[in-house]
């Protein structure tokens, strides 16, 4: 067996540039073939006789030859799985050649960029087989000689929708991410994903057989989170109280979060670590959040998670309460309708807004711009009597001055807001 090897830049004056096989039948396995060449055949690798090696995986890109600049096959019957062969260029067959009987079993492999004789010639070889590959722009013609009939005939589509002959060939740009830097990996609009012989074996993404040596990794993280809530307890100005919440990967591939930000950090407080980022596919990590009111004020946030996945957020409520000795005009509840003014103000680019209710109600809370006009929504509900605070994120809004209004029944009032960034 020959796997994981680069071989390049080698010459030989007859067959076998890279490698030549006679009377041997080795398994040649993701390997790259690179500036090889012959002055015979096979500038990649040149197969002779009664052989039947296994080459899977393996690149080819720019080996030259007279006959079979990739592979060149006399009387050999290798199988050829899921290679990508490119720019390779011959008289005859510059992806591969076949003579004199030769009978291939090519399967899930690229031809394309041939620039010279052919992506595939078969000369005298009409037992060849040539199943879900992808030929693209190869010059002369992706393929001659005895060739299988009806090759290249668009009859049929294939579990992607594409048009394809009734070998399940595709005529169609791989879409590779960089050919000219040797990058044959598949970008995510490439035809050649999950466009293999289903009954090959799966990709390691356990998807469906990609076309050619580089599968496009379709795994992915699956974020979940415990809860969709926190409620924090009442808890007194100056004192803290804590909740936590569980993250899950429940996905495939790594989950990696990037930050987690919320609009009142000095309030709700995420115990969380860059060293924690990494979380792989089945495991978790638990989060403490800390409550810690400054005013006796129903505050609600959003903590909003960044990650490698869908974004997703937790909502955060808690009661701020007078501490003991300390009140609100002797009682806990405010006895009059009142907004306050926001803090920070000026902000960039969020704020808190606090108001009070002495009975529980509807309430909005709208924002306009100078010019009368309504940008955002703060709230529009029903809240109980007592002190509340929402905040306001300007993230997407221009530099200036801002109008909030409070509404409750009857009640109107409104404050002016300066937001700079």
């Amino acid at each position: 067996m020959i796997s994981y090897c680069t071989i390049e830049g080698n010459h030989a004056s007859t067959d076998g540039g890279g490698i030549y096989c006679e009377d041997s039948s080795p398994t040649i396995e993701y390997c790259l073939f690179k500036d090889n060449d012959a002055g015979g055949s096979g500038g990649g690798i040149g197969l002779e006789g009664d052989v039947n090696p296994e080459i899977r995986y393996c690149t080819f890109v720019d080996n030259q030859a007279d006959f079979g600049g990739g592979i060149n096959c006399v009387g050999a019957t290798p199988d050829i799985i899921n290679c990508t062969l490119y720019n390779n260029e011959a008289m005859y067959g510059g992806g591969i050649c076949c003579i004199s009987n030769a009978a291939p079993t090519i399967k899930n492999t690229v031809f394309a960029g041939t620039p010279n004789g052919y992506g595939i010639y078969l000369m005298s070889s009409p037992n060849a087989t040539l199943t879900y590959c992808d030929f693209y722009d190869n010059q002369n013609a992706h393929y001659a000689g005895s060739t299988p009939p009806d090759i290249g005939i668009l009859v049929s589509v294939n579990a992607n929708g594409d048009s394809c002959d009734v070998y399940h060939n595709l005529f169609l740009d791989p879409v590779f991410v960089d050919p000219a830097s040797y990058d044959f990996n598949l970008q995510e609009s490439s035809p050649c994903i999950d466009a293999g012989d289903p009954a090959s074996p799966l990709d390691p993404d356990n998807s469906i057989a990609d076309i050619g040596a580089w599968y496009f990794d379709q795994s992915a993280p699956q974020i979940e989170l415990s809860n969709d809530l926190l409620s924090f307890p009442d808890t007194y100005v100056g004192e803290s109280s804590s909740l936590s919440f569980t993250i899950y990967n429940t996905g495939t591939a790594d989950l990696i979060l990037y930050d987690m930000v919320n609009a009142l950090p000095n309030i709700f407080t995420a115990d969380w670590l860059p060293e924690d980022s990494l979380i792989i596919p089945g495991d978790s990590l638990v989060v403490e959040v800390a409550f810690s009111p400054s005013d006796t004020l129903l505050y609600t946030d959003d903590l909003v998670i960044d990650n490698n996945d869908v974004q997703v957020s937790l909502a955060l409520e808690g009661q701020g309460l007078a501490v003991s000795g300390i009140s609100d005009q002797g009682t806990d509840l405010p006895s009059q309708f009142a907004l306050y003014p926001a803090y920070p103000n000026p902000f960039n680019p969020t704020t808190s807004i606090g108001f009070s209710l002495p009975v529980g109600g509807k309430v909005s809370l709208l924002v306009f711009d100078v010019s009368g006009r309504q940008v955002t929504e703060l709230f529009d509900g029903w809240r109980p009597a007592g002190r509340h605070a929402v905040s306001f994120d300007a993230s997407s809004l221009a530099n200036g001055v801002y109008l909030v209004e409070m509404r409750a029944g009857k009640f109107q009032q409104t404050q002016k807001l300066l937001l700079i960034k």
